[in-house]
């Protein structure tokens, strides 16, 4: 395996859950328990994937692994803004709406099934799941109490090598730069 010094035994399993997004779709999803603990009650951290190049994959995954060796229940989420996108009126809004509703829909999951201790959520996300990790904290700083984004996107149009949320969002327009006096240069 990829990490050969690691004893099986002492790694928590993952296992897929069945969460709805408010239209009723499925939203891929996996969650892992610290073993041992009671499946309830538990400090959460929330793990939006990397967007559209990025997958929540059934495989071993240090940063899941870690946490959850920690005493955290890890819910990772597929944000799969993409095919949701195409609900709203602009594409860009719909990136922006579509991949925290899946955030919102996984917390709301967890607090139903009692696993999560609603004084001790996080979100953590990488890239495109950094940026929805700022949201987070951005929209709801009540519920998250930490938000961690690692190489986060935080300008969309500005996402080095992802041309595929460039073709989703367009190039943004070319804004002529100011003279020092602030009037465009002529």
């Amino acid at each position: 395996g990829v990490y050969p010094d690691l004893n099986p035994a002492t790694l928590a399993p993952m296992r897929a859950v069945e969460i709805k997004s408010r239209e009723g779709e499925p939203i891929r999803a996996f969650v892992s328990i610290p073993l041992g603990a009671p499946e309830e009650h538990l400090p959460l951290i929330v793990m939006p994937d990397d967007g559209p190049n990025g997958r929540t994959e059934w495989r071993f995954g240090f940063l899941r692994h870690f946490l959850v060796s920690r005493g955290y229940a890890v819910l990772q989420l597929q944000v799969d803004e993409t095919s949701r996108a195409r609900n709203h009126s602009t594409v860009r809004r719909g990136l922006y709406d579509a991949a925290y509703s899946t955030v919102e829909a996984g917390v709301q999951w967890a607090l139903a099934q009692r696993i999560a201790d609603p004084q001790r959520i996080a979100i953590i996300g990488w890239g495109f799941g950094g940026y929805v990790a700022l949201l987070g904290a951005e929209r709801h700083p009540d519920l998250f109490r930490c938000a961690v984004g690692i190489n986060a996107v935080t300008d969309l149009n500005e996402q080095p090598g992802n041309h595929r949320v460039r073709e989703l969002i367009g190039d943004p327009p070319l804004v002529p730069a100011k003279s020092a006096a602030g009037a465009p240069p002529a």
